[in-house]
């Protein structure tokens, strides 16, 4: 049940706070005025963020662009608040309530926007336009702060844009049942907080900013298999593959592929069947390495397996579809290291490399809608390439072999052995 006080009586102490008599109305006073000072350093950092964006990105407004989408871009920002805070404690609560409150505002304000106003005016430019809406909704959230007793029955809506299970009304007077204080600058992790919240913000606006001109080009993907079972249950790894091996004078057995069409990749590969069961995630970690060894071209290269089965007479195969990709421009130009390096939060193999970055790669290439991105979720195939290099390392020996169809032709320079 919402709260409804007696009295909105009050005094004001010694550096100009507001003491309430009635203590629901001051814990819902003093949160609303952290929720203000909130916005207030979100909007500093947004401000510095989203001119970054667009000179990165290269584009200044999305698609159709409208205030609608704007005030979702915003609202999706605080609804954010709600999920930082570890669940079951009282920060977790009161940040839900208010995240809750403040997309709630944001929706009401762009509902009531009327044309020629300061966030209507502003529409067409998505930073000049989202700073308004911040400014508007600090505004709001002020006049509250100023005359609860004035708003404290005013009905907001979240309309939960980002799926957290936030999405119905809210009021001054439902904020009122929680007497826990939102985190302010005084608390631990605080400084994480509001970083995380950045973060946020740039996702939310780079996401929808990078389709415009960036899309996804998709090399052709391997079915590699790591081995097969009979009715017995047990893995086998004799492939009918028997390739001459130049190095030992030995048969083994091994996979051959066409290799990709870019210069920086080799024209096929011999890829050996390790009694592992990890050849497809060997795979994968040697086509990055090729794909390195370019960076000015390949510094946006990612790649991730898809788990698969076959069936061929009595035998029944598994193994991973593998599937990599780079970020190009509509013109078809790859992403330039400079945008990798701002835009991705870790590198091909999956390894953390910059923290203040916009996104991972996996979240940029499955989660962002951008053309040609693939079409499934990659869910129970995520892998961290560099853990399972490291232990590959000690227990394993790499036999990827880069061999001819005839020994007398030559391969190329760029090919590693």
């Amino acid at each position: 049940m919402s709260y409804f006080p007696s009295t909105f009586h009050y005094t004001v102490n010694d550096i100009g706070i507001r003491v309430y008599d009635d203590k629901h109305v001051q814990v819902t006073y003093i949160n609303l005025r952290t929720l203000s000072k909130l916005i207030s350093s979100l909007r500093i950092q947004a401000q510095i963020d989203l001119q970054d964006a667009i000179n990165n990105v290269g584009v200044h407004a999305v698609k159709d662009q409208t205030l609608q989408i704007l005030g979702m871009f915003v609202s999706k920002i605080f609804e954010g608040i709600s999920a930082f805070w570890p669940g079951g404690t009282p920060a977790a609560y009161i940040s839900m309530i208010i995240g809750k409150i403040a997309s709630g505002v944001i929706t009401k304000l762009i509902e009531q926007s009327q044309p020629g106003d300061e966030i209507q005016s502003k529409a067409n430019e998505i930073r000049e336009g989202m700073l308004a809406i911040f400014d508007a909704t600090k505004k709001k959230i002020d006049q509250m702060v100023v005359d609860p007793e004035g708003h404290w029955q005013e009905v907001f809506h979240c309309q939960d844009y980002s799926d957290l299970g936030l999405k119905g009304d809210i009021t001054m007077a439902d904020m009122a049942e929680c007497l826990d204080f939102f985190p302010d600058e005084e608390t631990p992790d605080y400084d994480d907080f509001q970083l995380y919240l950045s973060q946020r913000c740039k996702s939310v606006v780079v996401s929808k900013l990078l389709p415009v001109k960036w899309k996804v080009k998709t090399y052709s993907n391997y079915w590699c298999k790591d081995y097969y079972t009979r009715n017995d249950g047990q893995r086998h790894f004799d492939f009918s593959y028997a390739q001459y091996n130049p190095h030992t004078d030995d048969d083994f057995w091994c996979q051959k592929f066409d290799g990709g069409s870019e210069k920086v990749f080799p024209p096929y590969y011999m890829i050996e069947t390790n009694e592992n069961g990890l050849t497809s995630k060997q795979f994968l970690q040697f086509i990055m390495e090729c794909g390195s060894r370019d960076m000015i071209s390949f510094s946006s290269l990612w790649g991730y397996l898809e788990f698969g089965e076959s069936q061929e007479g009595d035998r029944h195969y598994i193994g991973n579809h593998i599937h990599y990709m780079v970020l190009t421009d509509n013109e078809g130009n790859k992403a330039p290291k400079i945008l990798s390096d701002w835009l991705f939060q870790n590198d091909c193999y999956n390894q953390s490399t910059n923290k203040y970055a916009v996104a991972t790669r996996e979240e940029v290439y499955t989660k962002w809608g951008l053309p040609g991105s693939p079409k499934s979720a990659v869910k129970n195939s995520r892998f961290s390439l560099i853990s399972i290099w490291n232990k590959l390392i000690k227990l394993f020996r790499l036999k990827f072999n880069f061999i001819t169809l005839r020994k007398s032709s030559k391969m190329p320079t760029n090919i590693w052995w």
